[in-house]
């Protein structure tokens, strides 16, 4: 990896991808002998490209200084640190970080303000394993076929309700406080559970590659087998 390309191991993005282009101005209306006379483009609004590809014609390098821009982040994403901006390079074809710079975050307001070199599609990262490894998970019965799976990290505690084939958010607490989910009551299978929760910013499943960015302790395979037989 370059140093300006993002892992897509280390991070997942969130809250979907934000459109950025200028348009330039459609052809105006001229008055003609009492008519308003207006050219129609088939192609319809053209993008602007910022920078424009040749510079020759401007007299300075800062003719086109990088431009601000303030998102809304999606209410329904939760970023336990403050969200990072990332670019997608069409030609590359991966999300880069370069061309971003003074990236502000306010949480209350959920809103995110940067300086653009280029205008692109952009979107949001977290660190995929902020949530790992886990501070303690507890599995308890709760009826027959039913159990309540909590998992408390560093950030969060997220409890999970499991009944045979099935999964459903119980709740979800972020520093003491209960955060209300749009997923939680809904019952889903495994797989749809686990996409809804990570789209959601609640990732708490490793992958084949987490042991590469978590550090973990490995288990002593003698002392493991002597606490399963107890």
């Amino acid at each position: 990896f370059e140093n300006d390309m993002v892992d897509l191991f280390q991070f997942t993005t969130l809250g979907g991808v934000y459109h950025l282009d200028i348009l330039e101005l459609p052809p105006q209306c001229k008055p003609v002998k009492g008519w308003m006379i207006v050219e129609i483009l088939k192609e319809g609004l053209q993008k602007y490209t910022y920078p424009p590809e040749t510079t020759e014609d401007f007299e300075t390098e800062n003719a086109f200084p990088p431009i601000e821009v303030t998102l809304e982040v999606h209410e329904n994403v939760i970023f336990f640190e403050n969200p990072m901006v990332v670019r997608w390079d069409a030609e590359g074809k991966h999300w880069r970080t370069d061309g971003i710079s003074n990236v502000s975050y306010k949480p209350n307001e959920r809103l995110i303000t940067f300086s653009l070199d280029t205008f692109g599609p952009v979107t949001l990262i977290q660190d995929a394993h902020i949530n790992m490894p886990y501070q303690s998970w507890e599995l308890r019965p709760l009826d027959v076929n039913k159990v309540l799976l909590t998992v408390t990290t560093v950030f969060t505690e997220i409890q999970i309700q499991i009944k045979e084939n099935l999964c459903m958010l119980s709740s979800v607490k972020l520093k003491d406080k209960k955060h209300i989910s749009i997923l939680e009551g809904t019952w889903m299978t495994p797989i749809p559970f686990i996409i809804a929760l990570k789209e959601a910013g609640l990732n708490i499943f490793p992958t084949r590659y987490s042991h590469f960015y978590v550090v973990i302790n490995n288990k002593v395979p003698l002392v493991e087998v002597k606490a399963y037989r107890q």
